[in-house]
């Protein structure tokens, strides 16, 4: 036999050797000692029962068990390990049993340790509820229990249902999460334990049932949401049980600008649906639903109607229309007065569309307008029926609490924190509009004062009246350098703005060319959230960074809430200021809860 034929055998009985030595020691071994230790454990449970006599069972159908954990702390095994694994055998799960069956003790044992186990029938049936695991039931419903559908067992198969233990007790008239507990054992007494949980809840439907109301009409003030930190109003529950809701503030100044007239694919729609709607968390647009809004023509002579000809497709977001307005009227007023001008959905006959306006009697408070002028926008959205309410009372300053937020801590970041809520800076109200890239965008609630007044600032540069941070006397140029001597600006951070020069009108969609600067302080653009709260100081508005080229005009917004309606906005035009600012990745909340009555306070 040649040498090289002798190393090829030589290292195929290798092979085979280090194939069995693997095979012993991962599989065989282990196998055999568990098997060991399984003998080991039935020998422990039968001594367990030989001593302690007066626990077997004595009639038919009863049994006795002990634990791996009593045979282990009374000293009946002492071993719990399976060798060669580091893994504890499963002292709670493993049993050993004594059955009375057929007049005679039977012994049922099962053992775990790491991944071996006893080969017997250890778990119990496998329960199937009638309805769902979870139900929700209307404070003062009575609760209604729907049993059990089935329960089936690998041993016995199909069983009774009527032998399934129910237990548990709901209390309908208070507000809670009660556990209904199912349980059944099988012939080796495995037992299974299913649990329903019930939901006491009060939901927006149910709030609206028992007062009877279906629409909210007149000066109620029992119909505030708290929805993405922001106040919403309770409009009407459709048919179908959903919830219409309108934001109780402006959120911007923006151009309706539809070119066939209808909302769809409006301008507005654009903005409402591809820019507000992208601020709602996953867990707040869940609870919404797609609506059609109502659009249709309405003339002067009808401007008083309540019924809708016509609607849009389905949108997340939209408006209202004057018909929810008229259908809301109760003595001639509605909670949705407001001085502020904003878009209705309708048009006229002439494609323009609707303007409501509260500080003119009815039917003189509304005006079809040029679609293409900038006009606060309040934006309306549909809720899923059925929503649990969480908290609150429905009052402005409690609103209906519907989605559970995690709570800001101390040291929490500010970064971490959400859309639409207060902090309280420099002694000034911010409200958060984004975070991104670690950075929290604020802006200012209440326009820049020395103490006493309002800050004022117009153009005073000889250059081209747009927003210029660069350019020295440019409101920009002030904003960003002058402004600092009333702001604390140690907890701001530098950041790039991009500052749009429209070829034309100011409008969502309009064509425009960009300029980019770095600042630490800007005005904001009319169409940013939260840039058209009205409740401003009563001198001159405040400025936004807006501006057309084609006529040379420049963006602001009037004490009331409104930009001047295309009217051009001259050189020696003075109005105040509200800043827009970048907060850095150190800050962390110090206090405070994020409402307006309670904003955060910082630290860093």
């Amino acid at each position: 036999m040649n040498k090289k034929k002798i190393i090829t055998i030589i290292i195929l009985l290798l092979v085979l050797l280090l194939a069995f030595l693997l095979f012993w020691f991962f599989y065989l071994s282990p196998r055999l000692t568990f098997q060991k230790q399984e003998e080991e454990f039935r020998k422990a449970g039968e001594r367990y029962f030989e001593i302690n006599a007066n626990l077997l069972p004595k009639e038919e159908g009863r049994y006795a068990g002990v634990s791996l954990a009593v045979l282990t702390e009374q000293k009946y095994l002492d071993r719990q390990y399976v060798p060669n694994s580091d893994k504890l055998c499963d002292v709670d799960a493993s049993f050993y049993r004594v059955i009375y069956r057929d007049g005679e003790l039977v012994p049922h044992y099962y053992l775990k340790c790491g991944s071996y186990e006893s080969d017997v029938d250890h778990e119990g049936p496998e329960i199937t509820l009638n309805g769902g695991d979870t139900v929700q039931l209307n404070l003062g419903e009575a609760y209604q229990e729907q049993g059990v559908k089935s329960v089936v067992d690998d041993t016995d198969g199909p069983m009774k249902v009527e032998d399934v233990s129910i237990k548990g007790t709901v209390d309908s008239n208070t507000i809670g999460a009660y556990t209904i507990t199912y349980t059944i054992y099988d012939s080796f007494f495995n037992k299974t334990e299913k649990e329903r949980t019930v939901q006491v809840v009060e939901t927006l439907n149910h709030i609206m049932d028992q007062a009877g109301i279906t629409t909210y009409q007149g000066l109620v003030e029992n119909n505030y949401v708290s929805f993405q930190h922001m106040l919403f109003r309770i409009v009407r529950k459709n048919e179908d049980g959903t919830i219409v809701l309108v934001s109780d503030d402006p959120i911007a100044n923006v151009d309706y600008s539809s070119s066939d007239g209808r909302f769809e694919d409006s301008s507005l729609d654009h903005y409402l649906n591809d820019y507000f709607a992208s601020f709602f968390e996953k867990k707040y647009a869940d609870l919404l639903v797609d609506q059609a809004w109502c659009d249709d023509v309405i003339t002067m002579d009808n401007v008083m109607t309540t019924d809708c000809s016509r609607t849009s497709s389905k949108r997340k977001v939209g408006i209202l229309s004057l018909q929810d307005y008229n259908a809301s009227l109760l003595n001639g007023q509605s909670y949705l007065d407001m001085r502020n001008l904003f878009w209705m959905a309708n048009f006229d006959e002439n494609g323009n569309p609707w303007t409501l306006s509260t500080i003119f009697a009815y039917p003189d408070r509304v005006e079809a307008m040029n679609g293409s002028l900038l006009v606060n926008v309040r934006p309306a959205i549909v809720l899923k029926k059925d929503i649990a309410v969480l908290d609150g009372d429905g009052s402005q300053l409690d609103p209906y609490i519907l989605v559970s937020e995690k709570s800001a801590h101390r040291s929490s970041p500010l970064n971490e924190r959400h859309t639409g809520e207060y902090l309280n800076y420099s002694g000034y109200l911010w409200r958060i509009m984004d975070t991104e890239d670690d950075l929290t965008e604020a802006i200012m609630v209440r326009s820049l004062s020395d103490g006493a007044n309002e800050i004022s600032i117009s153009y005073q540069n000889t250059g081209e009246k747009v927003y210029n941070p660069k350019e020295e006397g440019n409101i920009g140029y002030q904003i960003n350098y002058n402004m600092t001597n009333y702001i604390d600006t140690s907890y701001l951070v530098r950041h790039e703005i991009e500052v749009p020069i429209y070829q034309n009108a100011v409008t969502y969609l309009g064509n425009h060319s960009t300029e980019t600067y770095e600042v630490l302080l800007s005005a904001p653009s009319t169409f940013d959230l939260f840039s058209a709260k009205g409740n401003i100081g009563p001198n001159g508005g405040y400025w936004l960074m807006d501006s057309s080229q084609a006529t040379n005009n420049r963006t602001l917004v009037f004490p009331v809430g409104n930009t001047p309606l295309g009217a051009v906005v001259d050189d020696y035009t003075s109005a105040g200021v509200k800043v827009k600012v970048k907060f850095n990745k150190k800050v962390y909340i110090r206090g405070g809860s994020g409402t307006s009555n309670d904003p955060y306070t910082l630290a860093q």
